[in-house]
């Protein structure tokens, strides 16, 4: 039932997002068509079967995506700087993380956050544990600033996620 009333409103707000009118017409074809499409679709989604909707939980989600952002102009910048230097000092690597979220759909968004960021992608996920790869892996105490940035990122989800 929670899937299917996500699902709606998130199908109503696309639907109005999208025609960017808010005539009677307009709503009701919304409302119909969002209705249709979240009853057909709603027993088929799980990323919205454990997520909670507390206010907590949303001034998390809020903040999941500033931090994301904020992490992700700040590793273009210096991507830029390294490509554009004489001195070309990267040390590549793999790092191994073990998150503690349980949820496998709080999993997939780490791990897609963490692949979101310049320089860095998820090469593989086994059980709690997901692999890394940096351009900064290699350098001397990279691994706990990477651990670091990573646990930011899992905070917001468990809040999430639960």
């Amino acid at each position: 039932m929670k899937n299917s009333v996500v699902s709606f409103v998130l199908f109503l707000m696309f639907w109005l997002l999208i025609n960017a009118s808010f005539s009677f017409d307009y709503i009701l074809a919304g409302v119909f068509v969002s209705a249709a499409v979240s009853f057909w679709v709603s027993k088929k989604i799980q990323y919205l079967t454990d997520v909670n909707f507390s206010l907590k939980a949303f001034k998390a989600l809020a903040l999941f995506v500033l931090v994301v952002l904020k992490d992700y102009i700040i590793s273009n910048i210096e991507m830029a700087l390294i490509t554009v230097s004489k001195d070309i000092k990267i040390f590549p690597g793999i790092v191994s993380f073990r998150t503690n979220l349980k949820n496998p759909v709080a999993r997939m968004i780490l791990s897609n956050t963490i692949s979101f960021i310049p320089a860095t992608l998820t090469v593989d996920i086994k059980r709690d544990t997901l692999y890394i790869h940096s351009i900064e892996a290699g350098k001397e105490g990279s691994e706990k600033m990477i651990t670091r940035a990573i646990r930011k990122y899992e905070k917001y989800l468990k809040e999430i996620y639960g």
